[in-house]
């Protein structure tokens, strides 16, 4: 979860996403299918648009832990327009059971300031959320 700010329209900004995915090498193959990469607009401000291609909220947001517990982290009184809730009592009654791990735990080991993956170097502050 990354929250941004930008002058781009929701359609404009949707097309920039598709088009990073597209560079990166998804391939669109099926729906729902398995992916590379994948990368929604889950909310824009607090607007609700359901057009052809585009739906904000994203439709599934409130099951997926793995979207609201980051989202938590970053804006737990966030207030959902769609189903009336902060972004923290959606993740207490969500259906979602999975554990949901930061990738900063994953990759740092406790003694480590850094990590070194093949084609980047990165440290803690890339990875912190606030």
């Amino acid at each position: 979860v990354v929250l941004i700010k930008t002058g781009l329209s929701p359609r404009d900004l949707m097309s920039r996403l598709l088009m990073i995915e597209a560079q990166s090498g998804r391939i669109r193959s099926e729906r729902y299918g398995p992916r590379t990469l994948d990368i929604d607009i889950i909310f824009y401000g607090r607007r609700i648009i359901r057009e052809d291609g585009l739906s904000i909220p994203h439709p599934e947001f409130a099951n997926r832990r793995f979207v609201l517990a980051p989202m938590t982290e970053i804006a737990p009184e966030w207030f959902c327009p769609v189903h009336g809730k902060t972004s923290a009592d959606l993740l207490k009654i969500c259906p979602d059971k999975k554990s949901v791990r930061r990738l900063a735990d994953i990759l740092f080991d406790n003694d480590a300031d850094s990590f070194h993956h093949p084609n980047q170097s990165c440290n803690k502050a890339t990875f912190h959320e606030r």
